[in-house]
């Protein structure tokens, strides 16, 4: 299978190491502004995104099929275009929603039950790491909407935002948080930043009964905490990023595949976009219209 990847920075550079691990695939690195020669079985895009939608476009008409890095695009209008042009012209998008694939977060899932009803969910995501293309709610806040959907199997109904810091040049925002209402009146709150020393990637679901916390960057990642009792739970060591990959290429090779990423993507985008609204107003709730 010859794939082509777009952009080989930070991010491109571990897609493409770990594609190395799949006999199966001639790997065509494409540096950006460039396009992949000859015909590919499959295009993967790493690229800023701010141009995702124009990149992806260009192969979706070609009738390759697309996998786009999170964010699918920084409007709600390119995103529903090229979920419109994959419909009309039948061709498989994929967009990379990592957490979805990680497996101790699977597994974090599966031990849902065992907290009783869930009170709230607060996360944790930041790094140094300021981006001058987008905004930190772009960057981070698809993870936490990925993760809020599948944790509540539905989609939240109205989100607040505050900005806590922005970039003095780009005006861009670099720290916020941001709380999303779902239908059951129970709030996921995301604190993000791209300016802060201390990383960390952590989910906390607080339920009547305990609380379990995923840790993606800690050696036991999955804790349920109950009458003042700590268990750690079990997930299987797989690197998120190959699971992730070897859905994509499996769906293209057994030509079975739907558009449950693609709506996922489009759909986050919803959120951040709203989610922008908000922050532009002071933290004023927004309605989030699907």
């Amino acid at each position: 299978m010859k794939v082509a990847l777009i952009g080989h920075g930070r991010w491109g550079k571990n897609i493409a190491q770990t594609l190395s691990g799949f006999p199966e695939v001639d790997l065509e690195i494409v540096e950006r502004g460039a396009d992949a020669s000859g015909t590919v079985d499959a295009v993967i895009i790493a690229t800023p995104s701010a141009t995702h939608a124009e990149i992806a476009l260009f192969y979706i008409k070609r009738g390759v099929p697309t996998f786009i890095e999170k964010p699918l695009a920084i409007s709600l209008a390119d995103a529903i275009k090229i979920r419109d042009e994959a419909h009309k012209r039948k061709v498989f998008v994929f967009v990379g929603h990592l957490y979805l694939f990680n497996p101790a977060f699977k597994a974090f899932i599966n031990h849902l039950h065992e907290i009783g009803d869930i009170r709230y969910v607060s996360s944790e995501k930041t790094n140094n790491v300021t981006r001058s293309d987008v905004s930190v709610l772009w960057d981070w806040l698809p993870h936490d909407i990925a993760m809020g959907m599948k944790v509540f199997q539905s989609k939240p109904r109205c989100v607040r935002a505050w900005t806590l810091a922005s970039d003095a040049i780009t005006k861009h925002i670099t720290a916020a948080e941001v709380q999303f209402q779902y239908p059951d009146e129970t709030s996921f709150v995301s604190r993000i930043s791209s300016i802060t020393e201390d990383k960390q990637r952590r989910t906390t679901i607080t339920g009547a009964r305990a609380t379990i916390i995923f840790d993606d960057i800690v050696k036991h990642k999955i804790r349920l905490m109950r009458d003042g009792a700590e268990t750690i739970l079990p997930y299987m060591p797989i690197s998120s990023l190959t699971m992730e990959l070897r859905v994509f290429l499996t769906s293209i090779s057994t030509k079975k595949y739907d558009s449950e990423q693609l709506d996922l993507g489009v759909d986050v985008v919803r959120c951040i976009e709203a989610a922008h609204q908000s922050a532009s107003s002071g933290g004023k709730a927004v309605s989030i219209i699907y």
